[in-house]
């Protein structure tokens, strides 16, 4: 896991050096996320579908667009609002109109248990910390080569007597079309849930996978326009060598629909098959 941490700390520096344009997704725990839900709760996002996450930085960017041209009549409505403050505070972090150069940032975080616990903890990507004291240093990475958005997440993690390095993310992005492909390690949300998914949530470590959904939400056809508003996404995962059936795979669909500006709902599945000592059918 050192040599993995040491040769995602040379693509850091090559990126760096190279100063792109950003446009790689917002990851799974991002406070940017509360803000667009507040603004869908203010009616500013009538396409939003924020349950399934991440977004892509582009359609944050058209969230944003969209919040703008609903601001006036939210204004009229609520003069002393702290929408339009909000909104300018989210058009400058991500730059809506000129697109940003290269983005980075470092975080270091601290924290000492008496006993290793149990249990990871809720939305930490399966990080578990060890008895004693612990300490993670870690980066946040994302360019833009030709097209294709590349974000990195590697994480140096120290405890008493131990040190190892992890990529907590790091993955590719880009579009067919209508089509968003990502392939790569990456943290998914399933759910309108803070702390909770049913299926799919960052409590657990990322997946390894290759995952595909629309740019943006679009409105159905003929008679299933009643539904309005549909947004599928669907992955495919190779799961971890340290299980009962070694690197098993796992397949997972996702089918938003939003009828309507302040009605969403989704419809969700996801199975495993195959892995070592087991067939290909799904057991």
């Amino acid at each position: 896991m050192l040599k993995c941490f040491l040769f995602c700390s040379v693509l850091l520096s090559a990126f760096v050096l190279s100063a792109l344009s950003s446009y790689a997704g917002l990851p799974v725990g991002t406070e940017a996320y509360d803000d667009l839900e507040y603004l869908e709760l203010k009616g500013l996002l009538p396409s939003a579908i924020l349950s399934t996450k991440p977004i892509s930085r582009r359609e944050m960017r058209r969230l944003l667009r969209e919040a703008r041209t609903g601001l006036p009549r939210h204004t009229r409505s609520a003069p002393s609002s702290s929408v339009p403050m909000l909104l300018k505070r989210l058009e400058n972090r991500f730059d809506t109109e000129s697109g940003r150069h290269f983005n980075s940032s470092v975080y270091a975080k601290a924290l000492y248990s008496e006993n290793a616990p149990e249990f990871s903890g809720v939305n930490n990507n399966g990080d578990g910390p060890g008895a004693g004291f612990n300490a993670r240093l870690g980066a946040r990475l994302e360019g833009n080569v030709g097209g294709i958005s590349l974000y990195l997440n590697p994480e140096l993690r120290a405890g008493e007597g131990t040190a190892t390095g992890e990529l907590v993310e790091g993955y590719a992005e880009f579009e067919l079309g209508p089509v968003e492909i990502v392939a790569g390690r990456e943290a998914m949300w399933w759910g309108p849930g803070a702390h909770g998914a049913l299926l799919i949530s960052n409590n657990a470590a990322p997946l390894d996978l290759v995952r595909a959904t629309t740019t943006h939400p679009a409105p159905l056809p003929w008679i299933l326009s009643p539904l309005g508003l549909f947004k599928p996404t669907f992955f495919l995962a190779r799961l971890e060598e340290n299980r009962d059936f070694p690197n098993a795979n796992l397949l997972g669909m996702r089918l938003d629909f939003k009828p309507t500006p302040r009605f969403r709902f989704a419809l969700s599945r996801v199975f495993m098959f195959g892995g070592e000592g087991r067939g290909s059918r799904t057991g």
